[in-house]
This record gives structure tokens, sequence and C-alpha cells, in this order.
């Protein structure tokens, strides 16, 4: 009797054990499991965050005319509507054969073709800057024209299939969109490129899906070697390999480091300038990216002093 009790005993202790063993296995797989979907799904709400952060609305409202009388007090700074492109305003010699450096601050104003009057205020703020026009802007001609006179870098502003369904339905003609072949994605570039003149490098508008695609990024850096242009990264995703792709080519690359106006709030676009400030301390190529916007013209001309001061580079200075 007392050898059928030690052995029930130990038979139940190994059940026991058995089932602990188990359960803790089952309780880990369901960790792991939902530690990956908390990943996946906080790498697609960032990448739609990216994507609004990258200027996706193509259809630009172009910023109300600013007239002198004073704003309200909510909104510390305002368009100077003086301060356009004139035979005062600084030309800048072309950056196709400027030296390297290994740190400094670079503008790209992306989306740029949609309001003439917006870009004569960018390019009078009288710092090297680049234009990364939009292909079917109705003044995109017109805009990459006034950039190239004004000695100023002018960029294809490459449309690409973003990820986010709200999104994808504002794409048009003029962007490359993921299952496309090398044939209709060259033929896409290749009509976006002849409404931009003056075209030196390209940078992607959304595309937090196509730049995530290594054979499409394969042929956006083929055609762009074969065209002589540089290229950076917008990073509207965090999976992006256009940066990555386009080192394999041997192309003069760089990355966006910081987005000015994620939001155009005072308080907003105050915060990305501490970034800006952090970055070129800390001696990094700081690629800025912004946008168009009213709010975001009167800041630079706010901050334009301490812009020349920090003394400013063209972006194909800061290439890799």
């Amino acid at each position: 009797m007392t050898v059928r009790k030690k052995r029930s005993r130990r038979a139940a202790k190994k059940k026991q054990s058995w089932t602990l063993w188990v359960g803790g296995l089952i309780a880990c797989l369901l960790l792991l499991i939902g530690v990956l979907a908390w990943n996946i799904w906080h790498a697609k709400y960032m990448d739609s965050i990216t994507e609004q952060s990258a200027g996706v609305v193509l259809h630009y409202t172009p910023p109300p005319v600013v007239d002198a009388t004073p704003k309200p007090a909510t909104r510390r700074y305002a368009v100077s509507p003086e301060l356009e492109l004139s035979t005062k305003t600084e030309v800048f010699t072309h950056d196709a054969s400027v030296a390297s450096v290994d740190a400094g601050l670079s503008l790209i104003m992306d989306d740029m073709g949609y309001d003439v009057r917006a870009a004569r205020q960018v390019l009078a703020l009288g710092v090297p800057l680049a234009i990364s026009v939009l292909p079917q802007a109705p003044h995109a001609a017109r805009v990459a024209r006034l950039a190239h006179e004004a000695g100023q870098t002018v960029m294809l502003h490459l449309p690409m299939e973003p990820l986010g369904k709200q999104y994808r339905q504002l794409m048009d003609a003029s962007f490359l969109k993921s299952g496309m072949n090398q044939q209709d994605m060259r033929q896409v570039m290749q009509a976006d490129l002849k409404r931009v003149p003056f075209v030196q490098g390209v940078n992607n508008h959304m595309g937090s899906r196509l730049s995530s695609e290594p054979v499409a990024m394969q042929w956006v850096m083929q055609w762009c070697r074969e065209h002589d242009l540089f290229f950076v990264d917008s990073l509207t995703s965090s999976h992006s390999v256009a940066a990555k792709v386009a080192k394999q080519y041997a192309l003069r690359w760089g990355k966006r480091r910081i987005f000015l106006d994620d939001d155009v709030a005072p308080e907003a676009m105050q915060r990305s300038w501490r970034r800006v400030q952090a970055c070129v301390r800390r001696q990094r190529r700081c690629i800025v990216i912004a946008h168009p916007h009213a709010e975001t013209i009167a800041f630079l001309q706010h901050h334009v002093t301490q812009l020349k001061a920090w003394g400013m580079y063209p972006v194909a200075a800061l290439l890799q």
C-alpha cells in the first residue's frame, strides 16, 4: 500500500510538473504573438503618421494671401509679403560639383509647384536650399525655373505608392505603384522628369509602401544612375530600403533626418527646431525637410538669421 501511494504521488507530481511546463510554454507563445502583433500595428501606425508628416496631401492648397493686417496673438509668425524673389535676391552657385562635408545643415522644401508666390518667398530667404517639385503640380516648370535662376538645387519630388488606403486614393498617373513592371515604371519616371526642368536629384513623395520594396527601388536607382541624379530618402517609412539600395548602386545619396513641420503649430515647430539645433550641435549630416505652408515660411523667415549664422549647405554637400 505504501509503495502504491509513493508511485501515485510521484505520478501526480510528474503530471503537475508537465502541466506547469506546458502552461508556461503556451504563455510564452501567447506573449510572443502579442509582442509581434503590437510591433506590426505600431509599425503601420508610425508609417501612417510619418506619411502625414511628409506632405502627403497631393492636391496642395496654396497658403492664403497675407496682408499687413496684424495677426491674432495665437499665430506667432506671419509671412512677410514683401520678402519675395527680386533682383536683389542672392543668387547661389549651382551645386553640381560642390565639395562634400562631414557635417552641416541642408533644407529641402517639398511639395513645390502649386504656389509661385510661396516659391518666391522661400527663395528670398537667401540661404542654400533645395526646391523639390511635384511633377503634376500646375506650376512645376515655372517654380523649377525660378529656383534654377536663383542658383538653387532643383529636385524631382517623385510620387510613390503609400500604405494608407486614404492616401492611395490620391494617386494619379505620376505615381510609381507597387506591381508595376520595370518598363512601366521607367515610363512614369521619364514622364515626371520631363515636367520638371533642371533636376539634379530625386526624393520620394509618400512611398511608405513602394520604398520598402527592394526590386522597385533597384529600378528607381538604376534610372537615377542613368540620368546622373542623386537620391534622398524622405524616410516616410521605418521599413524603407531606398537609401540602402542607392548606396548599392553607387549613387550620391542621403536620408532625411528631421521633418520641420509635422505640425504647423508654433509650439510644435519650435520642438522640431530644437531637434535641428541639437543635430547641428552634434555635428551630423542634418537634412531637414519642410513644406510651403504659410506657417512654415513665416517660421523660416523669423529664424533666417540663425540659419545664416549656422552656415547652411546645398543638399549635395551632405550626400554620402
